[in-house]
Parts: structure tokens; C-alpha cells; sequence
């Protein structure tokens, strides 16, 4: 059955576009920002007015993963201070916007710094008059979870990205919640510049780039190193804002900068494999990572991780990426071996992953995720 939010909203969008406020992190290295960015943008694309609430600099800078990588459109307003993982959901701070009651939707992406105590009275306040609300889960374990569906009702919409995450929010709130699966968006870009360094002349050019702790680097370099061993002609460009990887070597470039996203992709079009740093995690997650790269269309190898357990293999499964087994750089050696040797395979995995990316666009989710409601 229809509830009145989404009555009113399908009577306001035949005259007008919706007017929608999205609770987010914005312009970070984080996957909530990620997540938060493309979903704005493909908003207004469709012709959608959207405004921005994020936390301030101050407050969400005290956090490793949020590293400020642009500044600020004139959209989005800074008005909430984070909490640190101890205190959450309680402390913190919501400043209501002047603009707070004028939209026909709110989206809140939900994360474990999310001054929640001080902005539920907000939600609540806007949904008793009709605007529509919807959360976006991002958190990783129940207890961080559990206080914002204390209130099921409180959500037209509790978007989740998988299977997984459907799993979680049933054994926090039952049925009580309405679930709905909307995968996380990925990114579309189109460069035609293609970044591939003097020194990879005749050579395999395998790339990394992020901060990732360096011990994540371990599986890659001790494999490199056996295929150079083997008289293979690599070498390894890393590109790292931050922190070096305390490793040399002869086949081993590192540089120490920030990329923006088209130097990134076209870093990405200049090379020949594209390596993911990314170590297990306990709880369910997903990699912002690959859904702000894949598009670039070059073969990708990744752990077999939590970060990417929903994604099919693409030596099993016809998917998008190839998987290695966390640890077992044996195992990771002979995907790395069989790539090296077929440049046929590395161009049907860039298909594929484009493909995949394509598929999963922003403009995609975000209108499901309005559909939803």
C-alpha cells in the first residue's frame, strides 16, 4: 500500500523535479563520501534540486579515512559534528538548516559517526510532515546499526547495498523495517588520455594507488618479486597520498602525491593490471575502491575479502575482476602469471568491467533508490 509520503511525492513531481537533502560526508577519500557524491550528482543530472548537509572539517577530519580531496559546491552546507566510534550514536551536533523543511525527501547515509541522537528529533520532525526519508546503510556491524532502527517506521526506505546487509538489519529490527536491496553506484568517467611512463616501455605495468597500511602491500611485492625473479619484465607504479611502503626495489616505483579522479583514470588506462590493496575486515563492507575505478576498464586483480565478496570471479564466474586468496601469494602468483602472459584475457576483463560499472552507474541506483519509496 502506498503511504503519503510517496502520494505526495509522485502529486509533486508532475509539475517539478524533487527537492532532496542528503545527510552525508562530501569531497573525502572515504566510501559514505563516495557513496554520497555520485548519488548528488546523478540527482541533479536528472533534474532533481539537491542540497547537501555534511559534517564540518573540523569534526570529520579527526578520522583516518576522511582525507578532504575537494572543496565544497555552493549546495553543500558543513552542519553537523561527528563523534568518534565510543561515544556514537550519542554527542555531536546537528544545526538544522534554514532549508531543512523544504524537502520532499531526505536521505541519510548511516555511518558509525553519524551524530545521531542529535539529528533524529530532526528526521522525525519532517517525517511526521510528510516528507519522505530514507537510510542508506553503510554501517558495518549491528551495534552500530541497532540505534537508528530503535524506530523501524521512522524510514519509508531502509536502502541497503546486498544480500548481506538485508541479513543484518532483519536480526536488528525483524520485518519491521522496509528493506530494499540498491546496489552501490559506480562511477562513469571518460578520459581520453592515457598516463603510461617512459620507463614501462617494453615492460608489464602493474599499478596501485590510495594509502593503504603498507604491511596490505605485502601479498603484491613478495609476488612481484618471484615473477621478476622468473624473468618476467615488470615493474610496479604505486602512487600513494600518503606514507611511503617502506620497500625498494629495482622494478619498484613509488610516488608520493595526490591524484585527481581523471589523473587516476588515466594512471589507470596506462597501465596493464591494476592491483587492490585491501585486507579482510570483520563486519560487511563493500569497496568505494573498485566503484570509483572499475570503469577505467583495465584488469583488476583483488583479495578474496569481505570488500569484495559479492563481486563474481572473473576466472570462475565471467565477472569483472580476478581474486587472489588473501596470504597465499602462490595462489596469487599463477592469476598475476596468467594475466602477464594473456594480453587477450587482461582486454576481456576491461570489457567486462566496464560493462559491470555500466551497469551499476549512479544515474541507475539513484533512481531506483527514489523508486523505492
Amino acid at each position: 500500500m502506498a503511504t503519503f509520503a510517496s502520494l505526495l511525492l509522485v502529486l509533486v513531481s508532475v509539475k517539478r523535479g524533487y527537492r532532496i537533502g542528503i545527510v552525508t560526508r562530501w569531497g573525502a577519500a572515504c566510501g559514505i563520501s563516495l557513496h554520497g557524491e555520485l548519488i548528488a550528482r546523478a540527482l541533479l543530472s536528472m533534474g532533481h534540486e539537491v542540497r547537501v548537509y555534511a559534517p564540518t572539517l573540523e569534526t570529520a577530519g579527526r578520522d583516518w579515512h576522511h582525507v578532504l580531496i575537494e572543496g565544497d559546491p555552493p549546495w553543500v552546507q558543513r552542519v553537523y559534528g561527528e563523534v568518534d566510534e565510543v561515544e556514537y550514536p550519542e554527542g555531536g551536533y546537528f544545526r538544522r538548516p534554514s532549508d531543512w523543511d523544504e524537502n520532499d525527501v531526505i536521505i541519510v547515509e548511516g555511518y558509525h559517526r553519524l551524530p545521531w541522537r542529535a539529528l533524529e528529533p530532526h528526521v522525525r520532525e519532517v517525517k511526521r510532515r510528510g516528507t519522505a526519508t530514507i537510510l542508506v546503510v553503510h554501517y558495518a556491524f549491528p551495534r552500530d546499526l541497532e540505534p537508528v532502527l530503535e524506530d523501524p517506521s521512522l524510514w519509508d526506505v531502509v536502502a541497503v547495498f546486498d544480500e548481506r546487509f538485508v541479513g543484518m538489519v532483519e536480526r536488528v529490527a525483524g520485518k519491521r523495517a522496509r528493506v530494499e536491496i540498491v546496489p552501490y553506484p559506480y562511477m562513469v568517467l571518460e578520459v581520453d588520455y592515457a598516463d603510461r611512463p617512459s620507463y614501462a616501455e617494453g615492460k608489464v605495468l602493474l599499478f596501485s594507488f590510495g594509502r593503504q597500511p603498507p604491511h596490505e602491500y605485502v601479498d603484491y611485492l613478495r609476488g612481484i618479486a618471484r615473477l621478476v625473479k622468473r624473468k618476467y619484465p615488470l615493474v610496479y607504479r604505486v602512487v600513494r597520498s600518503l606514507g611511503t611502503i617502506g620497500y625498494q626495489a629495482d622494478w619498484l616505483v613509488v610516488e608520493h602525491r595526490k591524484l585527481s579522479v581523471k589523473e587516476l583514470y588515466s594512471a589507470l588506462k596506462g597501465a596493464d593490471i591494476h592491483l587492490i590493496p585491501k585486507w579482510d575486515h570483520p563486519g560487511i563492507v563493500v569497496s568505494s575502491t573498485l566503484a570509483q575505478v572499475l570503469y577505467a576498464g583495465v584488469a583488476t586483480i583483488v583479495p578474496d575479502t569481505r570488500y569484495f565478496e559479492t563481486i563474481p570471479d572473473g576466472l570462475e564466474e565471467s565477472g569483472p575482476v580476478i581474486k587472489y586468496r588473501l596470504g597465499d601469494v602462490t595462489d596469487l602468483v599463477s592469476r598475476l602469471e596468467l594475466l602477464i602472459k594473456d594480453e587477450g584475457l587482461r582486454r576481456e576483463l576491461g570489457r567486462r568491467a566496464k560493462r559491470y560499472a555500466w551497469e551499476r552507474r549512479a544515474e541507475v541506483v539513484a533512481e531506483k533508490l527514489l523508486s523505492s519509496i
